[in-house]
């Protein structure tokens, strides 16, 4: 597999090619509604190396920044444009950012249309979201020496450099990660996570209790919780079974228009098995063992 380092990309593709145009475009307005790639919507595809060519290309532990990685680095960062020196010897301009003492070097790459690198004075990155509402406008860093750096929007077809992040195994079990899940590769709709922020809880001992166990308060650390009802779909995906009573073609007879029978909740699943669910989704979905 080659190692597409400092290439141009489409957004979601993973793989550079001669010319970003529309012709060349693989995922359009005409069919963005029903390829895969637009059922993402608004969420992560960091990470998913279907459409996320730092993942496809690097391996399971690289991945495209998020926008609030992105946002972390504007507003907490020390950007200043500067210059490096590339394997070639060559002087290339760009932004050094600098946090925590640590420093990494956005080069000014530009971005493609067509055959043309246009703007080589600036940075074009893309981040891992599409715009909100917009079927083929992507995010990206955007920044030049004239006027700074800051998030804005490109076009899919366009030509735009990636700045690969590493993973590690507990990144993903943050409660960063609102998009929708992934298994085996593949994004799953009525999935994603919430973020609980930290929160105190008014504790109430049982009446068996003994006296030093009083009524008191306690705080809880922020964590993620499902923002949905488990799908059939999803725990299918999972656990390989469905457990539902409500299943199958007289099931479907009875979803309502709009509706689908794979997306409605996963019912008859006992104590035992949603604990097992769980520690298989932490172990297929953020990687962790």
């Amino acid at each position: 597999m080659p190692a597409y380092v400092g290439f141009y990309y489409a957004f979601g593709e993973v793989e550079p090619k001669e010319s970003y145009d529309e012709e060349s475009q693989k995922f359009k307005d005409s069919d963005a509604q029903i390829t895969d790639y637009y059922k993402v919507g608004t969420s992560d595809i960091a990470g998913n190396a279907s459409y996320d060519a730092a993942a496809k290309n690097w391996g399971k532990n690289w991945r495209m920044p998020t926008p609030e990685e992105v946002e972390e680095l504007l507003k907490k960062c020390t950007w200043k444009f500067s210059s490096q020196k590339n394997s070639k010897g060559e002087s290339v301009g760009g932004y050094a950012v600098t946090c925590n003492a640590k420093t990494i070097f956005m080069p000014a790459g530009g971005y493609v249309e067509g055959k043309d690198t246009l703007s080589k004075d600036g940075g074009t990155y893309w981040v891992s979201q599409t715009a909100q509402n917009s079927a083929q406008v992507g995010k990206i860093l955007d920044f030049a020496e004239s006027y700074g750096a800051d998030l804005s929007f490109y076009d899919w077809k366009y030509g735009a450099l990636i700045r690969p992040v590493q993973t590690n195994e507990n990144y993903k079990m943050t409660p960063k990660n609102y998009g929708k899940l992934i298994v085996d590769g593949v994004m799953y709709q009525n999935t994603g996570l919430v973020k609980v922020v930290e929160t105190t809880a008014f504790v109430k001992p049982n009446s068996e209790a003994s006296d030093i166990f009083k009524y008191h308060n306690t705080k809880l650390k922020p964590y993620a919780i499902g923002k949905y009802e488990v799908t059939q779909e999803f725990y299918t995906a999972v656990m390989g079974t469905n457990p539902s009573y409500f299943v199958g073609e007289e099931a479907a007879k009875k979803v309502a228009d709009g509706e689908s029978q794979n997306l409605r909740p996963v019912e008859s699943v006992k104590w035992f098995n949603a604990i097992v669910f769980c520690n298989e989704l932490t172990k297929k979905n953020f990687g962790c063992r």
